[in-house]
């Protein structure tokens, strides 16, 4: 037998990511619904956690921040 995976749209990972990415204030809209093991992207997984920790210290939240937090 096959191992099926989860159903999963990378496009839509991404579109979350860069909508947190533009303002920095989404990330507290969608964190109370969406945690870090509901993208199945470990890159995106990662990306999500290092914004997430970028904004509990009251970060800015931007390209830069986010790869020297990665």
């Amino acid at each position: 037998m096959s191992q099926r995976s989860l159903p999963h749209s990378p496009d839509a990972e991404k579109s979350v990511l860069g909508c947190i990415m533009l303002d920095s204030q989404n990330l507290s809209k969608v964190q109370d619904r969406l945690d870090t093991h509901d993208f199945y992207s470990e890159r995106n997984r990662r990306v999500y956690e290092a914004m997430a920790c970028l904004a509990e210290r009251g970060q800015v939240i931007d390209a830069v921040t986010v790869k020297v937090q990665l």
